[in-house]
This record gives structure tokens, sequence and C-alpha cells, in this order.
């Protein structure tokens, strides 16, 4: 099965329309690619340090549409995600 992986930061740095750039742009792409392959898996892993809740509580909406969100600032999603790679690497 193909996974399609993209990593977004949100750093406090980040403007609010920046934040939502991003998210919008991950998601297209992996929607394009989920069109070509709907057997596809898409993830977004999510590094967060910004404060702005609100812009997040978006970004992970818009992000979820098109594929599972992996928080990688929250250790206990981090590690669960890393199991599976793990184990997925063992199986192939």
């Amino acid at each position: 099965r193909l996974r399609v992986m993209n990593a977004i930061g949100i750093a406090p740095s980040l403007t609010r329309r920046s934040i939502a750039d991003r998210a919008g742009a991950a998601t297209y792409m992996i929607g394009d690619i989920l069109k070509l392959n709907p057997n596809a898996e898409g993830i977004a892993i999510v590094e967060v340090t910004s404060p702005d809740r609100e812009e997040i509580d978006r970004a992970m909406n818009v992000l979820g549409e098109k594929a599972r969100v992996v928080r990688w600032d929250d250790e206990k999603q981090r590690n669960k995600f890393i199991e599976e790679v793990q184990e997925l690497a063992q199986v192939a």
C-alpha cells in the first residue's frame, strides 16, 4: 500500500495565513495523489509550536479531510506512529 507522508511545521513565527496555506497545500498534494491511487493512505506529520489554538484547529481539520494527522509534538501520537512504521518495515 502506498503511504504518502508530508511533514508540516507550524511555528509561532507563521501568520494565520501562512498556517492555512501550509495546511491547504499539503491537503491538495495528498488529495491529488489519492485521486490517482484511491487505495493510498495520506499521512500528515505535523509539529506544532504555535500558540494560536484556533488556527491550529482549523489546519488540523483541513489536513484531516485527506490525511491521517500525526501530531509530532504529541509524544503518544509520535511513539505510536514510530511503532507502526517499524512494524511495516519488518513486514517489507
